[in-house]
Parts: structure tokens; sequence; C-alpha cells
């Protein structure tokens, strides 16, 4: 019997202990009888098998480890034979006769011994050669963690700069400011996508700034989806002018922009209920899309 068979041999009597759990939390006790009687068979094969014949496991596996004591008085060997004999009977009267034999709580017992050792006994009986391969395994796993929590930590230091830095007030006119925050890109469906400490969905005011970076020299097509007002402006010129309310409308001009920054500003507004915010771009020979948050950066120290 090889350390893969022992092993089986453990994690099967796990299994048994497990099954005996459940039938006793469901009330099939008397189940549990010839469960018990099958336990005790393995064992006594298993030391006939290993212990007997294989003198290197005598210490992994001493015939007193099986027979510990349960309750103060009880052995193993004992419940194993008061098993056996119970499990021959058939004027079994079930509950009182368990009880009286302290089966039940042998069998708990047994359980909690089960889980105390059989675990430790698997470590015990690890060939060299699996134990320097889970070694490997662990080392291997620390580094691709390891490995992972540094690009996330230099993702975030790398896009800590992108998006617009917003103000939210309460109020149609930035009456009264509420919180600031950093918005990766302008797509909002929900005034709380915006920012969570805005009060209310209705009479509210927004004002993002930063710096939009163009990848090449080109016209540009700017598209603003509102509801109900806003105005954007690049390099401090007005680009959408639209404050008044409006619903769902979306308004569109070309500008020529050179390679680089340009500061960037948009105001919005919503009036009654629902929203909506989006801001796209056509870079000359490209296509539509909301514009990115790489092109659009909290101060120009970032790009």
């Amino acid at each position: 019997m090889d350390h893969s068979e022992i092993y089986q041999f453990i994690d099967s009597l796990i299994y048994d202990f497990d099954t005996i759990r459940y039938l006793q939390e469901y009330g099939r006790i008397k189940e549990t009888v010839p469960m018990m009687k099958r336990i005790f068979v393995k064992i006594q094969l298993f030391q006939q098998e290993v212990i007997e014949k294989q003198d290197s496991l005598k210490g992994v596996f001493p015939k007193a480890f099986w027979e510990q004591s349960f309750l103060g008085t009880e052995t193993m060997g004992d419940m194993r034979n008061k098993t056996f004999e119970m499990s021959s009977r058939e004027d079994l009267i079930l509950e009182k006769d368990l009880e009286e034999i302290g089966f039940i709580n042998f069998v708990r017992d047994t359980r909690r011994w089960a889980y105390q050792n059989m675990f430790q006994l698997r470590e015990i009986i690890k060939s060299p050669q699996q134990k320097k391969l889970e070694m490997v395994l662990v080392v291997l796993c620390g580094c691709v963690i390891g490995l992972c929590l540094a690009l996330v930590l230099i993702l975030k230091v790398f896009t800590q700069n992108w998006g617009l830095k917003g103000d939210f007030y309460d109020g149609k006119n930035f009456e009264k400011w509420v919180a600031t925050g950093v918005n990766k890109n302008i797509n909002f469906h929900y005034y709380l996508e915006m920012n969570s400490h805005i009060p209310h969905e209705q009479n509210y005011s927004a004002r993002w700034k930063g710096f939009l970076v163009a990848p090449k020299d080109g016209n540009y097509t700017f598209s603003l989806l509102v509801d109900d007002g806003a105005r954007l402006f690049i390099d401090d010129k007005p680009v959408v002018d639209a404050w008044y309310d409006s619903d769902s409308v979306e308004f569109k001009k070309s500008i020529f922009l050179t390679k680089g920054p340009h500061t960037i500003r948009l105001d919005y507004y919503n009036h009654l209920w629902g929203i909506a915010l989006r801001l796209f771009w056509t870079p000359e020979g490209g296509k539509k899309e909301i514009i990115p948050a790489y092109y659009l950066r909290q101060s120009i120290g970032g790009l």
C-alpha cells in the first residue's frame, strides 16, 4: 500500500463521517449503525495491511492511535464490538439501546476525532515529491498574486490623472456646492452615476474642468446629448451653448484642434425628472465614440 492509497483511505474515511453527520442531522440514526460498522471494518483492514506489514508506518499509525478513549472509558475497540453486535440484532429498540451504550455521543466524538487527526495525517503521509510540488505551487501562486497586485497598483497610478474633475451643486445655477469627484468620461443615464452625493434628482448642476488631449492635428466633431441644459467650452471657446430645458437633444459642432492638450469645461443642469448627458467626439477619419478616459486629464502634469 503506497502513500496515494493511504491518502485515499483517509479521504474515504472522512467522506463516511460526513455521511454519518448528514444522517444524524436528518434523524436517520438507525442508518448510522451499518455506516459505523463499515468504518470499523475499514480501520481493521487498514491496520492489518499497513500497520502490521509496513514497519515504516508504525510511527505514523500506531495501534494506540486507533484505540483512543472516548467519553472517558469507551475506546474505539469497545464501541466497534458493540456496533457489530447491534448491527446483527433484529429486536433493536433504537433510541433506548443506542442511548444505553452511548452510541450517538460516541459517533459525535469519533467524527470530531477524525477531523482533528485525518487532515493532519494527510500532511504526514505526503511524499517528499508531493511536498516539494505543493511548495512550488504555493510560491508560484504567491508570485502570481504579487504580480497581479503590482499590475493593479501600476494601473491605478498610471490612470489616476485620467478623467475630469467635477464639482456638484444643489440648485440649477451652482447655488450650493455639495461635492467634488472625478469622472473618467461623460456618459450618464442616472444622476447618481455622476456623484453619489447629489442630494436629489431635480434642480442640481455640475461643472467639469480639465484637459482634452487631441492625438493629432485635425477636425473633431463634438456631439453632446443632453437633458436638460449644458454648455461645452474648449480652450475657453463655446462649442455647445444649450443652457435651457431640452429633452434628450443632441448638439453637434466641428472644430479644428492641434495635437496635444486643450482646456475643456462642461457645465450641466437638470431641472425635471430624468437625465441624459453623453459627450462624444469623432476625430478626423475616425468613428464617433464617447470620449475615452485616456484623452481626458485632470491636469497637464499627468499627461
